[in-house]
């Protein structure tokens, strides 16, 4: 008869044992985990993604406000998103051309 072969064994564990431990990622002696240098563009917001927050912003005030103006009922979040964008950039073209 042919002898099973396992991959892999099971841990038995038997009452009341303590779980596994868990290790911990090793630090080379050269890099402290406190003193290492954050990676390239961690914490860093480029140009583009800081105007297109600010502009997030003010299309989101702006949006508000027709809401606002509506007396803050009716009307469609999506449409006044798209107003704003569309009053916004109307805004900056003219201010790029003048």
């Amino acid at each position: 008869m042919a002898k099973k072969s396992f991959t892999h064994s099971d841990p038995v564990l038997s009452p009341g044992a303590a779980p596994a431990r868990v290790s911990k990622p090793k630090v080379s002696r050269n890099q402290n985990a406190k003193t290492a240098a954050p990676a390239a563009g961690v914490g860093e917001m480029t140009p583009g993604v800081a105007e297109m927050s600010a502009d997030r912003e003010q299309i989101a005030h702006l949006a508000y406000s027709y809401w606002e103006a509506r007396g803050r009922e009716g009307g469609s979040p999506e449409q006044d998103w798209l107003r704003a964008e569309q009053e916004l950039r109307g805004k900056r073209t003219a201010s790029a051309i003048a």
